[in-house]
């Protein structure tokens, strides 16, 4: 798929960023041949504190940590999978709200991002959410985690379903093994 998606895009792009949230494997390996690189940061963090660079780029990892950045693992397991954590000058000083702050700043002065993942060769590979919620715009939350896996288990097709809200509406993306087989009949028994 790379290439005709190469030639829909135009072959004038250099870099091509993904940000926001984890990019899976599969949507990497359907851009290849365009200059996909991954970068990772959140509002919190005034944006990146890691990016692929061109020509070191890791399909698991949300690229290069920063030099100036000190991330780390909170709490790592035997596979050194833990909650990132992240110090440093473009860290924000705190929320509005301090017992939100307190709660998400370590005695320390690390900002726990509520983000699951592991660092290896000063690489971030980010895995998933601590918590899987969804912000609407009128400040409820929604745990989004019983959803997904509702969704999964409809279809023995689908691998992932990935939940956000745009313009606070619920969507989904499906990630299934076989492309030519469509999940949508599952989804509608649902609905």
């Amino acid at each position: 798929y790379g290439d005709q998606i190469g030639q829909a895009f135009g072959s004038r792009i250099r870099f091509l960023f993904c940000s926001g949230a984890p990019c899976p494997k599969e949507l990497r390996s359907a851009y290849r041949g365009l200059p996909m690189l991954q970068a990772f940061g959140m509002s919190e963090t005034a944006a990146s504190f890691s990016i692929d660079y061109p020509g070191d780029q890791d399909e698991d990892s949300a690229g290069t940590i920063f030099s100036n950045i000190d991330a780390r693992i909170f709490d790592p397991d035997e596979q050194g999978v833990g909650e990132i954590i992240v110090k440093g000058g473009n860290v924000f000083l705190g929320y509005l709200d301090e017992q939100l702050t307190k709660e998400c700043f370590d005695e320390n002065g690390y900002f726990h991002t509520g983000d699951i993942g592991k660092i290896r060769n000063g690489k971030l590979i980010v895995l998933q959410r601590k918590k899987k919620t969804l912000v609407g715009s009128n400040g409820e939350t929604m745990d989004v985690s019983a959803l997904s896996e509702m969704l999964c288990s409809l279809d023995d097709n689908i691998l992932r379903a990935d939940l956000t809200l745009v313009h606070d509406r619920l969507s989904a993306d499906l990630y299934v093994k076989d492309p030519n087989r469509s999940a949508a009949n599952a989804v509608e028994q649902y609905n």
